[in-house]
């Protein structure tokens, strides 16, 4: 038998062996292990892109310190601009996105060559909703008429579309001022008001503006007044202006009735003949420009002129003429307030004054008016808000209108 010590030498070798082959395997392994992370080190590197030149890269540049950025993250347009050595100006291809305390502007070039760059932001948010009437601020309603009014809407610079609150009433079967509010506030607490004030009335008149000589330089901006306020007017033409003007007369819903092609009095009233090759020629102004003929017309200074005595030859012509327009299917107008933007008046306060001294309830009123006179048509926009407050209703003339026509003195 094999001592003790025997034994315990035979283990020792033992567990030496087993530690050697351990060691050996270990080395084996990380032997194995290096060569394959030698390998992929090598692919990557094979398969990576070669570095890029800077100059290829897109150029961002911006004079801005900071942008302005709403507290929802919102960021408000700064200006730009992104160059690229190849592509050019990419401005329009960069993209702005919102992050943490600033925007980031990315864009990419033709090549897939990416470029970014952070701009810290200011956020903040004092700028009130602006509330949207969808209307007119001030309506007249007859008692016992439908109406209701148009619903307001409210947009924020930073939240977009946002809910009005809307408090107050009107009843049409009362006649009086009712007053709707309308409240709207932001995400910030920033509130705006307005109001639209509802004239229930028993007035039943009508105001129909009517302007003579145009189209001229301040047609359109009378026309920005009307669409301002829902108006529409009634335009006796001639055969001065520009075209379009007349054009966006007749697109924005308003009558077109002739005036004169020349306006030339020694001319149209010297015959029948006459007047008419004059009527001709605006006539197919009209219609070369609108496309529709016009069968409303107003005589150049009205029915009863006696200026045409000085160029007919006795002929007592406008007795003539008022039968044969008749005839020939046009309806003339003349007027019941005239501005006197013509002669007397010559500032928007006297012809605002004139007219509104004027008009009295319940009945039809046609104004003569030039919008060839800048002062006249300044007034124009106090007229209309005059005449909606004391509950008329403005309308443009037809062939079925009131014509206010005068008596005939030649």
């Amino acid at each position: 038998m094999k001592s003790a010590e025997q034994n315990k030498a035979v283990r020792r070798t033992h567990s030496k062996g087993r530690a050697a082959l351990f060691i050996l395997f270990s080395i084996i392994l990380l032997a194995v292990a290096t060569c394959f992370g030698l390998i992929l080190i090598r692919s990557y590197i094979d398969s990576s892109p070669a570095p890029v030149d800077p100059a290829e890269l897109p150029q961002i540049q911006t004079s801005v310190k900071h942008v302005k950025m709403c507290p929802n993250g919102k960021v408000f347009n700064f200006d730009f601009k992104v160059t690229d050595n190849k592509d050019g100006d990419i401005t329009k291809q960069a993209e702005i996105k919102p992050a943490l305390g600033g925007a980031i502007i990315k864009v990419a070039d033709a090549d897939g060559h990416q470029a970014s760059r952070f701009v810290p932001a200011e956020i903040s948010d004092t700028a009130a909703p602006v509330i949207n009437l969808n209307g007119d601020q001030t309506y007249s309603v007859l008692v016992d008429h439908d109406f209701t009014a148009p619903a307001a809407t409210a947009t924020d610079n930073c939240d977009g579309e946002i809910a009005v609150e809307t408090s107050g009433d009107y009843d049409t079967t009362t006649a009086g001022e009712y007053i709707i509010r309308y409240t709207a506030t932001d995400s910030s607490g920033n509130t705006t008001t307005a109001q639209r004030v509802i004239n229930v009335t028993t007035n039943t008149g009508v105001i129909y503006l009517t302007f003579d000589d145009g189209p001229g330089s301040y047609t359109e901006e009378l026309l920005d007044i009307l669409e301002k306020h829902n108006v529409k007017a009634t335009f006796f033409v001639t055969g001065r202006g520009d075209n379009d003007v007349l054009r966006r007369e007749y697109d924005e819903g308003h009558a077109i009735g002739l005036h004169s092609f020349s306006h030339d009095y020694a001319d149209i009233y010297r015959s029948a003949d006459t007047y008419f090759a004059d009527l001709d020629l605006v006539q197919q102004r009209v219609k070369d420009v609108t496309g529709q003929e016009s069968h409303l017309l107003r005589f150049p200074g009205g029915s009863s002129n006696t200026i045409s005595r000085r160029y007919d030859g006795g002929t007592h012509l406008m007795s003539t003429l008022v039968d044969e327009v008749k005839d020939k299917g046009f309806t003339y107008f003349d007027w019941n307030i005239s501005s006197g933007d013509a002669g007397g008046a010559t500032s928007a306060d006297e012809v605002y004054n004139i007219v509104t001294s004027r008009l009295a309830p319940d009945k039809d009123w046609i104004i003569l008016q030039h919008d060839i006179k800048g002062f006249s048509v300044d007034a124009v926009e106090r007229i209309i808000e005059y005449g909606k407050d004391h509950g008329y209703t403005f309308k443009k003339l037809d062939e079925n209108s009131f014509t206010a026509a005068h008596g005939v003195l030649n």
